[in-house]
């Protein structure tokens, strides 16, 4: 399984999407997060992965725009607190600093 497509990460507070979502499709991102243990594990396929499942109900997504002011309305300590193996690369990635 592949895991950090950044899109995935965004799934850790689907709330944060308000500003680009009705509720309509607030409902559609919190029922796909539902359906996995974590974030990360949204992406399973080339076809299913979070930027596919996000672009298919929001076609205006825009990547860095959209994904840059969500990623910040969530937050570093909640996308940590929710994703593992992001977790996990971060801290070895702090580690080396040391």
């Amino acid at each position: 399984m592949i895991v950090h497509e950044f899109e995935g990460l965004l799934f850790t507070e689907i709330s944060a999407f308000r500003s680009i979502a009705d509720n309509a499709t607030i409902i559609k991102l919190q029922e796909i997060k539902d359906g996995f243990g974590s974030p990360e594990y949204i992406n399973n396929s080339i076809d299913t992965a979070p930027s596919k499942r996000i672009e298919l109900l929001i076609p205006n997504y825009a990547k860095i725009l959209n994904g840059t002011i969500i990623s910040e309305r969530i937050g570093i300590d909640a996308i940590l607190s929710q994703c593992e193996h992001f977790r996990n690369w971060v801290m070895k990635i702090k580690a080396l600093s040391k």
